[in-house]
């Protein structure tokens, strides 16, 4: 049977020897970017004043999913999850509202069509 050494520094120790600081700041370093990524999506949206090319489905399921992770947030009692969420939650929500407006504003744009 061959040896097999594993690592003795694993996320456990780490956090252990570094303290909960670490993991809370890389949290927060995460749900920055995620936060932050849909903003530039947002501000296209509005400078074409068209969402045509984006898909319902795809930010439809994307926005409950961040609806779910607020409310683990809440339930947990972790701020990064909750702000961080919230943010995304919002801006999401943008998107999809310009994906409404717009799309209801071009004659046989609304409902989207089927494949």
């Amino acid at each position: 049977m061959r040896n097999i050494r594993y690592p003795t520094e694993t996320p456990v120790h780490l956090v252990a020897a570094h303290g909960m600081e670490a993991v809370t700041y890389l949290g927060l370093v995460a749900a920055t970017c995620t936060t932050v990524a849909f903003f530039p999506q947002v501000i296209r949206n509005w400078k074409r004043k068209s969402a045509g090319d984006l898909s319902f489905g795809t930010f439809g399921l994307f926005t409950i999913g961040v609806g779910l992770w607020l409310v683990y947030g809440v339930l947990i009692d972790n701020a990064p999850i909750i702000v961080s969420n919230l943010i995304t939650l919002t801006v999401n929500l943008a998107n999809l509202g310009q994906m409404v407006w717009y799309r209801r504003r071009r004659p046989g744009s609304f409902p989207p069509p089927t494949a």
